[in-house]
């Protein structure tokens, strides 16, 4: 408990000297000596030189080594899996990707992601403290399963510790790939320095991750945040869960494409983020209207969960950011039509900065954040 806190210690603060960490951690300096020494062996910290003092001699100041503290990352997305080596500092390295199919089969799927990982674990200089996995769909935390994933058919029933069965057998952690974005901003994005804050990751479905003191909510059986799945049009259309009108059917990435291509009679392939980002730089009412709809949509959802848990700041993140400034101008405006104006007045709507490596490196913030955790 003691190294753990003392790491923690050098993470947030960058760096100190043995003197420094036995008066904050309220250690004897034996014993911070004692720690210290074992951890330069481990080469988990390391000395930068010294600080000059009026008297006696100079303190060495000490660092976390993070070039040495790296995990691998990998982000199972619905039609691809990217992995990377991800050190403490955030650095991405060694990033590969494959495609995948949802039309596939479970075996292919994880031939894919283990060959990826045995691909990282060869390329890694230093020997990874773990893999971390970010992926789509819900699981049973009791059986470690997945039991639903509309998005990617094929991930439906994994069991997750088999995952990388006979490539890997040290830390194996995984978790939804909403989630991983949400400590991917916490460490080194857009709330870096936020201790309470909401997630939204609006792509092809719409996640949510919910921040308080620093610390993930992930509710009594670890689905805390569908709000994709949220009822908010019972004669709406027919969600890939079976049920009408949720939130996704309405404000994904999925209907704008839909919406769009009615429009401009264009087929699902020539509309990629990039290009109807392009076609809203007309002025097609129509075309700015499907962006405006699904956005309205979500701050409507928003503000509902504002009104519930009452976040200070709300990141916004996935690829819905990509259509530009409209979607952001298009949620503010409904949270602010549908929001009680004292609970509007508290909240700030920000968007995310890491865009697609967010996933990747929450997912190697996922090995690397329990050596922080006591």
């Amino acid at each position: 408990m003691n190294e753990v806190a003392l790491m923690r210690q050098l993470h947030r603060h960058g760096h100190s000297s043995r003197i420094e960490l036995a008066t904050i951690l309220k250690l004897d300096a034996k014993t911070v000596t004692n720690l210290t020494r074992e951890l330069l062996k481990k080469r988990y910290i390391r000395t930068i030189g010294l600080a000059p003092i009026d008297r006696g001699r100079p303190r060495q100041i000490l660092q976390l080594n993070n070039r040495v503290l790296q995990a691998i990352g990998i982000y199972l997305q619905e039609d691809a899996v990217h992995g990377a080596v991800i050190d403490l500092e955030g650095h991405i390295s060694h990033k590969i990707s494959a495609p995948i199919s949802g039309k596939g089969s479970q075996k292919a799927l994880l031939q894919t992601l283990r060959k990826i990982a045995a691909q990282l674990l060869r390329q890694s200089k230093v020997k990874v403290m773990g893999i971390g996995l970010a992926f789509p769909g819900i699981y049973d935390i009791q059986t470690q399963r997945i039991i639903e994933c509309a998005h990617l058919p094929p991930w439906k029933g994994i069991c997750m510790p088999e995952v990388l069965k006979g490539v890997y057998r040290g830390p194996f952690f995984f978790d939804s790939f909403t989630r991983a974005k949400a400590l991917a901003e916490l460490w080194y994005g857009a709330a870096r320095t936020l201790e309470n804050f909401i997630l939204i990751d609006a792509g092809v479905g719409i996640g949510c991750a919910i921040v308080t003191q620093g610390q993930l909510q992930t509710g009594a059986t670890h689905l805390a945040g569908e709000i994709g799945h949220m009822i908010v049009d019972r004669q709406g259309l027919r969600c890939r869960c079976g049920r009408l009108g949720c939130l996704e059917t309405v404000s994904s990435l999925e209907t704008v494409q839909r919406r769009m291509q009615k429009i401009t009679g264009r087929s699902r392939q020539q509309l990629s983020v990039s290009a109807m980002a392009e076609l809203l730089t007309s002025d097609n009412p129509a075309i700015r209207a499907s962006v405006t709809e699904a956005g309205q949509a979500l701050g409507l959802a928003l503000a509902n969960l504002v009104q519930l848990l009452n976040p200070a700041h709300i990141v916004l993140a996935g690829d819905m950011l990509a259509l530009g400034p409209l979607f952001i101008q298009s949620v503010n405006a409904g949270l602010t039509e549908y929001s009680i104006p004292t609970f509007r007045h508290a909240v700030r709507v920000v968007p995310g900065t890491l865009g697609e490596d967010g996933a990747l490196l929450g997912a190697g913030i996922l090995a690397l954040q329990p050596l922080f955790a006591s």
